[in-house]
């Protein structure tokens, strides 16, 4: 009964796993479909991915974790990258560094 060791290890790895591989493939997708429509189907997928979690299944929260991770990896780098795009130049690096230190 319960959760075995290797899908707990699975589960608890499987945010980060997510977050490497939506950070490597966040500037395609920012360069495909812009970086605020990108950030939406971004957030989009993430409700999806929450809904995955709430579901009475250690296989459903080990694919609802990874796809959770995916979109942190996205959107690490699709706002930074959409701040700097909206932001005026003389506070470019005030709004950089803001988002760097306090999200």
């Amino acid at each position: 009964p319960g959760i075995s060791d290797t899908l707990l290890y699975l589960i608890t790895s499987a945010i980060p796993l997510g977050a490497g591989l939506g950070a490597w493939t966040a500037g395609s997708l920012a360069s495909k479909y812009g970086r605020r429509n990108a950030m939406i189907i971004t957030d989009l997928i993430t409700i999806i991915a929450v809904g995955l979690k709430f579901v009475n299944n250690e296989y459903a929260l080990l694919v609802g974790r990874l796809i959770c991770g995916y979109c942190v990896g996205l959107n690490s780098t699709l706002v930074p990258l959409y701040i700097a795009e909206v932001s005026p130049t003389p506070i470019k690096g005030v709004t950089g560094t803001f988002n760097q230190l306090f999200f």
